[in-house]
């Protein structure tokens, strides 16, 4: 016989009572004592799904028990008082009361029972239910409403399907109480439409939650607008800006509609336009083509509302592109009068640093209690308490030309080719759109496909760089199994000892370089590359061991959250670029270092806060490229896994630029993360290029005769440059082998030492002198 008990959806939870019987009576009696039966949420949906199980039972016993217990369960809701509306137990309570009663008077109190003869615990009910229905009559009254929820009373865009009903309806004001609703009324009072009532409301709940603490964070619920949100709205008049916040929480909101970029990951439109955690929409107006449509860079269907692009599955800071597209600078444009153009935007990097900061302060902590020696300076321990400092002192980078010297171009792929492939080279960092190679699919996510493709490879090992590893091990890299690796990285768990591949392969057929970078003008290196494995002959390049040549102008980046990178300038004067394919990626900076910056920094590398520091928040699909000697560092949130394309790119118009940026390095080889002594198999080919583009007169992409000349002067220098840097290697490693010799030989001395009597041995020997 069909089970009565058998409860759909949320409405209980716990295991079902099995095998049920019309006389199965003890089975039901023992699933309730155990408490194997209790409501989950109190939501209208609840009510419906009671009223279904209710029908379901065969016998009126059967159903006076599960009134029983629904009674019993909304007492304790009411008694714990848990929910942020401590009323809306008794409020929901009179609408299952309304249930009950059809069948049992005795549960509604509208009904003519004689309370003295019911049990005290549906005597409390009624009084519960009595309690709930005044509430709800209040906030009705509060609301202009009638009883059936019908008279029309708010502005609306003129839309058929929203009504002062429906809309009431959908968010259940009157279940938060007269407060609320009074707000309510008050905030509409001061408005004309909803559609200005819900882009206002929007910007107001995405603020909340990007930079305000997590217990006024953005709840999961039908309903993101909280009462401070409603005082808000009835203060914001008109189309004007609105002064949010104060001290550093201080923001200036903008009355315009929220689109993809602005919102963070986890977030949707219900279908009301209204923002609110995706989680829980489940009439989300967005369909799943609408989706793909906005995340190719498509129109969305016009009636639904701007949509974020949902990531691959992971959780916080993955998702939509930011205003970092044609379309941003357009808006920018827009709105250059308005002083806080799309807040919103900078304030989510903002609050993607601040969560940063906290995780590098945690984890400094953490490296210093995980060191098993003596020696606690680990490589993660400099690295996060550097990059910490340099976030509290880093800002957003200047991007309208109006405002001063430009510190970030945003540009299309058009405009950023049009930037390096002529003039001099660019003085900023250049973000565009790039290319996703790698997209979520039933394969997985980026991270996943691209670990199955290296699997075919059957890899031994790995380098991972480990933040735990110490200083004095001079040595932040470690070979690792690759299975090892591959079981990590799609367990997909947070680490406080986050792991980084600098040193991955890309797999993929298709070239991953990006497009703008394909001028002759970015070849240098590729010549480079040419003239040192063809050895004069015109034929395809022969690559092997002996050529003593990496792979650089192509690479993965995989990272685990929370893995950061020290200021530093990447080794040999690479210009670089990175297209993020999977989670979000800090990229900081220092902006236009004059000379006597750059002296400060080189000084004190692993302390300089100073200068002007930079930073952008990456997002997938996003491409950076940052020319020779960029000072940079990357960080990471943690808990949230990366992966990247990357590769190396040398720009013949600054070649003169890289080749003193390389002698620099050699000088001061604490400013790379690598060392440099055979910088002459990049140099040594480049000064036969420079002398053959003198020979045949092709020295324009150079910038013509002088500066090949000037290029080629250089010659002494790097030569006295790498002499040096030998010299000094030569020295440190003899001085890190005295060193460990002698920590050998104090080691082995302690294991000689005899070892002193203590302890029980002690008391067994003066026993045995006793004796004797």
């Amino acid at each position: 016989m069909h089970n009565p008990y058998q409860f759909p959806g949320s409405l209980f939870s716990g295991p079902t009572p099995v095998g049920l019987m019309p006389d199965g009576h003890a089975s039901l009696d023992l699933a309730l004592a155990e408490g194997s039966l209790l409501i989950r949420n109190l939501d209208r949906q609840e009510v419906d799904k009671f009223r279904d199980a209710l029908d379901r039972c065969a016998t009126a016993a059967d159903t006076d028990r599960l009134c029983e217990h629904v009674r019993d369960a909304l007492l304790v809701h009411g008694a714990k008082r848990h929910d942020k509306y401590p009323f809306m137990p008794s409020v929901v309570a009179g609408e299952f009361a309304a249930v009950m009663g059809v069948t049992f008077p005795a549960y509604d109190p509208s009904t003519a029972a004689d309370t003295a003869l019911l049990p005290p615990r549906t005597v409390e009910f009624r009084n519960m239910v009595e309690h709930g229905r005044s509430q709800a009559q209040r906030c009705r009254v509060s609301l202009r409403m009638n009883a059936g929820g019908s008279e029309p009373w708010l502005p609306t865009s003129g839309a058929d399907d929203i009504n002062s009903d429906t809309l009431a309806r959908h968010y259940q004001w009157a279940r938060h109480g007269v407060a609320y609703c009074d707000l309510v009324k008050r905030a509409w009072g001061k408005i004309k439409t909803w559609d200005e009532a819900r882009t206002k409301l929007n910007q107001l709940i995405l603020y909340r939650h990007l930079l305000l603490s997590v217990s006024n964070s953005v709840k999961v619920g039908v309903n993101s607008v909280t009462q401070n949100d409603l005082k808000c709205l009835a203060e914001w008049i008109g189309g004007g800006l609105y002064a949010a916040g104060k001290g550093r929480l201080a923001r200036s909101l903008c009355p315009d509609p929220l689109d993809a970029a602005d919102l963070p990951a986890g977030f949707a439109f219900d279908r009301f336009g209204l923002l609110v955690r995706h989680t829980v929409v489940a009439d989300v107006a967005e369909s799943a083509s609408d989706y793909r449509r906005v995340a190719e860079g498509q129109a969305a269907s016009a009636q639904t509302p701007s949509a974020p692009i949902i990531s691959h599955g992971i959780d916080d800071f993955v998702a939509a592109p930011g205003l970092s597209l044609p379309e941003a600078a357009q808006r920018r444009d827009a709105n250059a009068s308005s002083p806080s153009s799309h807040p919103s935007s900078h304030d989510r990097d903002n609050r993607f640093v601040e969560i940063v900061i906290a995780d590098l302060e945690r984890l400094t902590q953490h490296y210093i209690k995980a060191a098993n020696t003596g020696d606690t300076l680990t490589f993660g321990r400099v690295n996060n308490e550097l990059v910490c400092k340099v976030l509290h002192h880093a800002e957003l980078p200047n991007t309208d030309h109006s405002s001063g010297r430009v510190e970030a171009h945003f540009l299309t792929p058009e405009e950023a080719q049009a930037l390096v492939s002529t003039g001099p080279a660019p003085d900023a960092p250049i973000i565009t759109s790039g290319k996703i190679f790698l997209p979520g699919s039933a394969s997985g996510r980026p991270i996943e496909q691209l670990l199955q493709k290296h699997q075919l490879f059957d890899h031994k090992t790995v380098g991972v760089q480990i933040p735990s590893q110490l200083i004095a091990s001079r040595a932040s890299c470690k070979d690792i199994d690759f299975a090892e690796v591959v079981a990590r990285f799609r367990a997909n768990k947070p680490a406080d000892d986050p792991w980084n591949l600098l040193e991955f392969g890309n797999p993929l057929q298709t070239p991953c370089v990006p497009s703008f970078l394909g001028h002759d003008n970015c070849g240098l290196l590729r010549d480079i590359r040419t003239k040192k494995t063809t050895n004069g002959v015109a034929g395809r390049p022969r690559l092997g061991l002996k050529d003593g040549w990496t792979e650089i102008e192509e690479w993965v980046l995989l990272s685990e959250g929370g893995n950061v990178t020290g200021p530093h300038t990447d080794s040999y004067g690479y210009a670089t670029w990175i297209t993020v394919q999977e989670g979000e990626i800090g990229f900081g900076y220092l902006s236009h270092p004059d000379k006597a910056t750059m002296d400060r920094w080189t000084e004190g590398t692993a302390e300089y806060v100073d200068g002007n520091w930079r930073y952008v928040v990456l997002r997938p699909g996003q491409t950076v490229f940052f020319n020779t000697g960029t000072v940079h560092f990357v960080f990471r949130p943690r808990g949230v896994q990366t992966m990247a394309f990357g590769g190396h790119v040398l720009l013949w118009s600054y070649a003169v630029q890289w080749l003193e940026t390389v002698i620099w390095q050699l000088e001061h080889d604490d400013v790379t993360n690598e060392t440099m002594l055979d910088s002459e198999k990049y140099v040594v080919p480049a000064f036969e290029l420079v002398k053959r583009r003198r020979e045949i007169d092709d020295t324009d992409i150079m910038g013509g005769d002088e500066r090949a000349e000037q290029f080629l002067a250089l010659k002494k220098r790097f030569g006295d440059a790498m002499t040096a840097a030998r010299k000094v290697h030569a020295a440190r490693a003899s001085q890190e082998a005295q060193d460990a010799k002698e920590a050998k030989a104090a080691k082995a001395a302690k294991a000689a030492k005899p070892k002193t009597t203590r302890g029980p041995e002690r008391r067994s020997a003066r026993v045995a002198e006793q004796k004797q």
